[in-house]
């Protein structure tokens, strides 16, 4: 497959299958998760995925498991990009 068409079905399906999930009103940290997806709508495993705050370095990175799906947890809230 085409590493271009890969990123960009990559970056396409992360923006649209990425959500926060803020744990309680008292929690100050948060959870990342979403699964990743060609162009056709087929899982990907084993894609790396890079979490940013804009303001901050790397987050942290996770490989997709053999469904596609990633998560990060224990994050602290901000302006995340992947």
């Amino acid at each position: 497959m085409n590493l271009q068409i890969l990123s960009s079905a990559l970056l396409a399906t992360v923006f649209l299958l990425v959500f926060i999930d803020v744990l309680s009103a008292q929690s100050t940290h948060t959870k990342v998760a979403g699964t990743v997806k060609d162009a056709n709508g087929a899982n990907l495993p084993g894609v790396t995925v890079s979490l940013l705050h804009t303001n901050q370095a790397v987050v942290g990175s996770t490989t997709t498991d053999a469904s596609g799906n990633f998560s990060f947890t224990d994050i602290t809230p901000g302006r995340l990009r992947t």
